[in-house]
């Protein structure tokens, strides 16, 4: 009897299944929250709950799991685009770290710079907005993965695909993060300066840094 070998998409698949299963916990979790986060852009509370969202601090499971989610499905993305789905999950795992370790790394010079200019506040709010939109883009990115991994004649296309939808739900992300900075009571000048050194520019190096390897 010939041993079956494994398939590249085995391990995405329980990756896959994991990030439905974050979603089915957060819903269950919190059936309502959940059901305003799908309506987010066109609720007319949405900055309130923008506001409220905090997974860093630990005390929502909700906003907690769903910032998890949204690691796995951008690294997922990513990974596909770069990899061309034919690496192993270590691959993926090397991706996601630093995927997160960027981000944590960012949140945390900008929330000491806007500590520094006395608008730790506001900071946190425009980056709280900036997880969550990137949150509530993974939900609808996750079908899409599933289509691109398992459906070998979509493959190319989907590819193409993934670039033009991850590009827009950060770029989306990044414009909501954007007006809650503008919207800071400080000098135009910090505004600039913190969106060009703190947002755009490694946002830049990561691209660079993820084409390059």
């Amino acid at each position: 009897m010939i041993e079956k070998g494994v398939h590249h998409t085995d391990w995405l698949l329980v990756l896959y299944l994991l990030s439905g299963l974050l979603l089915l916990i957060s819903k269950l979790y919190h059936s309502k929250k959940f059901h305003l986060f799908l309506s987010l852009p066109f609720s007319s509370g949405l900055k309130n709950f923008e506001k409220e969202f905090n997974p860093y601090g630990g005390k929502d499971i909700f906003d907690m799991l769903m910032a998890i989610n949204s690691y796995l499905v951008f690294g997922a993305g990513l990974f596909l685009v770069f990899n061309s789905g034919l690496g192993v999950w270590s691959d993926f795992f090397r991706l996601l770290l630093i995927l997160t370790f960027f981000f944590l790394i960012k949140n945390f010079f900008t929330l000491f710079i806007g500590w520094l200019f006395d608008v730790n506040h506001e900071i946190a709010y425009s980056q709280n907005a900036n997880l969550i939109y990137r949150s509530w883009s993974s939900i609808f990115i996750l079908p899409i993965l599933l289509v691109v991994t398992f459906v070998p004649d979509f493959f190319v296309f989907g590819q193409k695909l993934l670039i033009v939808i991850l590009s827009a739900s950060y770029a989306l992300a990044l414009a909501i993060s954007i007006f809650r900075v503008w919207e800071m009571t400080v000098s135009k000048y910090y505004k600039i300066f913190y969106l060009c050194a703190l947002e755009i520019t490694p946002l830049f190096f990561l691209v660079f840094w993820f084409k390059d390897h």
